[in-house]
């Protein structure tokens, strides 16, 4: 039912007091419930009845019969029996007047007068329902029968769902994001300029890069060698040894030495060198340098200090010469090379003062052959140890290569008799000297006799055998400035020193302490020995090698038994064809 209006509530009211005090006509007359009249007809108070026309049908809710018609007057009631409710405002859309103002409405409609649809659930979102089932949403940015589905105008994408007017939902997990779920979502930001063009997918195409997010750098060309690529088209070659583009070309910290190539990170290429070690700092020598030495060049060994030279230094330096013997020479305790089997003692080449320095040397004044001192340089040679002896010689005349000498015995004589066998040989004349020397039969083979310079500086010692200043230095003797003695030289000095049963002469190096700085023996007294110079006189200019004049008398070097005079600048002249008993013979012969 529908609500009763104030109009109707009031005559409602009034109809309740008359039903109260009972209903009466006006003149006295009451109605029967069912609207009939009675009491009181003629007016008189006699009681009898009213003459009423009756109404076909008994008026109800609260209307009375009048003249035979029922009034319905603020009864709310209309009709013949005031049946029928009346409702001031129509019930529309099918709805009945049930009750006074009161509408029964149809199915899907309400309000006072059913003028109100129903949508069968509320219209949401301020949706206006406007028929029966269909809600209005215009405005509402809502659509569907009761404006429940919001509306995005662009629809969304890539599973998305429009969760509110123009708002998409793109999900927890969305893969994309926007207004319209269109753009996708790269869970890490595309760098570098990168663009993401689907869900965790990066285009890095013109950037430089690649990777997921484009953060990768792309170098045409792998980086080498453990470079990395730091940036598009850069290789960082730190700390790998390389450089270059693509950290293709070696470095190396240390520049590699001697022609070396650096071929990789701080490896150095020594093969064509002759050096080795990682800076080809270390020279190769392909035969190991030996006692000692070191290698410090390409096949070069320094050998200073060792006491040795030589290409790999093989052969032992030998004491006061400083210099290594030749190849079947041996160093002896004494500092001198020594040949045993031939007999022959080493002169290195070198330097020395030849001939008298009289401010040092009285016993030379007076004796303008030796003067002035120069210096001389030679070449090496090698020089009999001793002179040579009467045994020696005897074995050459009877090879049929020297001739017998001149005196065979007698007081000074040594060829024949026993006991000087092995005394110098003597009376022998320059040319038989030369003969023997260039026998080939002998152990040193051919020989010849040595030039006065070779002579002298065998006797006396090089440069190389002095300390300190050379010229002042030069020895007087072959043994150093000490006077001669009987264990120092065979000479006259005071006498006379084998004087017993003759035997002027001495065996061939009977004073071993009066040798020369390179081991000679009687290098002073017992014989004077030829030479192969003819006279002359020296001199001061400097000389390389000399060989003496072309001609004059010939020398004798070295002093004798019968001879005071020993000094190493001792000279003695005597013609081709002496053969005297105070001259024998010492050979030397080039060293190769």
């Amino acid at each position: 039912m529908s609500r009763i209006s104030g109009g109707v509530r009031a005559a409602l009211a009034v109809f309740a007091a008359v039903l109260a005090l009972g209903a009466c006509g006006a003149d006295n007359t009451t109605q029967d419930q069912d609207g009939t009249a009675t009491g009181d007809a003629t007016g008189d108070g006699s009681g009898g009845p009213d003459v009423q026309l009756p109404c076909a049908t008994a008026c109800e809710h609260g209307g009375f019969c009048l003249d035979g018609v029922c009034d319905c007057t603020g009864t709310g009631y209309r009709g013949a029996s005031c049946a029928e409710p009346v409702c001031t405002d129509p019930c529309l859309n099918g709805g009945t007047c049930t009750a006074p103002d009161t509408c029964s409405c149809a199915t899907n409609y309400s309000g006072d007068a059913c003028e109100t649809p129903s949508c069968g659930a509320p219209c949401e979102h301020g949706g206006t329902c406007v028929a029966v089932g269909v809600c209005a949403c215009e405005g509402t940015g809502y659509t569907g029968t009761h404006c429940e589905t919001p509306v995005c105008t662009t629809p969304c994408q890539n599973g998305g769902f429009c969760a509110g007017p123009e708002t998409c939902d793109c999900g927890d997990d969305a893969a994309y994001e926007g207004a319209a779920c269109t753009v996708p979502i790269c869970g890490a930001t595309c760098k570098n300029g990168g663009a993401c063009v689907a869900p965790d997918t990066c285009d890095c195409t013109g950037t430089g890069y690649t990777g997921d997010s484009c953060t990768v750098p792309i170098c045409p060309g792998e980086c080498l060698h453990g470079g990395v690529c730091s940036a598009p088209n850069t290789c960082d070659c730190d700390g790998t040894g390389y450089t270059g583009d693509r950290c293709q070309t070696p470095t190396c910290e240390t520049p590699c030495q001697h022609g070396g190539t650096c071929t990789a990170a701080n490896t150095c290429d020594c093969s064509a060198t002759g050096w080795s070690g990682s800076l080809c700092q270390n020279p190769v020598c392909l035969s190991t340098c030996q006692n000692g030495g070191v290698c410090v060049g390409p096949e070069t060994c320094d050998c200073a200090g060792t006491g040795y030279v030589g290409d790999v230094c093989e052969r032992p330096l030998c004491g006061v010469l400083g210099v290594p013997c030749p190849d079947g020479f041996t160093c002896t305790g004494r500092g001198t090379c020594e040949r045993g089997p031939t007999g022959e003692v080493f002169v290195p080449a070198g330097t020395f003062w030849m001939g008298c320095n009289s401010a040092l040397d009285a016993s030379c004044t007076g004796f303008a052959t030796e003067s002035p001192q120069h210096e001389v340089t030679l070449s090496g040679y090698f020089i009999d140890r001793t002179e040579v002896t009467a045994a020696n010689y005897k074995l050459c005349v009877v090879a049929g290569q020297c001739t017998t000498p001149v005196t065979v015995n007698g007081a000074y004589a040594t060829f024949e008799p026993l006991a000087k066998q092995q005394h110098p040989v003597n009376f022998v004349s320059f040319a038989q000297a030369q003969d023997y020397c260039a026998w080939t039969g002998k152990a040193a083979g051919a020989q010849r006799l040595c030039t006065e310079a070779e002579w002298e500086r065998a006797a006396r010692g090089g440069c190389e055998t002095i300390s300190g200043e050379c010229r002042t230095g030069e020895r007087r003797f072959p043994w150093g400035a000490t006077a001669p003695t009987c264990s120092l030289a065979n000479t006259s000095n005071g006498g006379y020193c084998y004087v017993t049963d003759n035997q002027w002469t001495a065996a061939v190096g009977a004073t071993p302490a009066g040798a020369s700085p390179y081991g000679a023996l009687d290098m002073a007294g017992n014989v004077f020995e030829w030479v192969a110079d003819w006279s002359g006189t020296y001199s001061a200019d400097p000389v390389t090698d000399p060989t003496g004049p072309a001609s004059g008398q010939h020398v004798a070097r070295g002093g004798a038994f019968d001879q005071s005079d020993a000094r190493a600048s001792r000279r003695l002249f005597a013609t081709s064809s002496q053969s005297l008993h105070n001259i024998g013979i010492r050979c030397c012969r080039d060293a190769e």
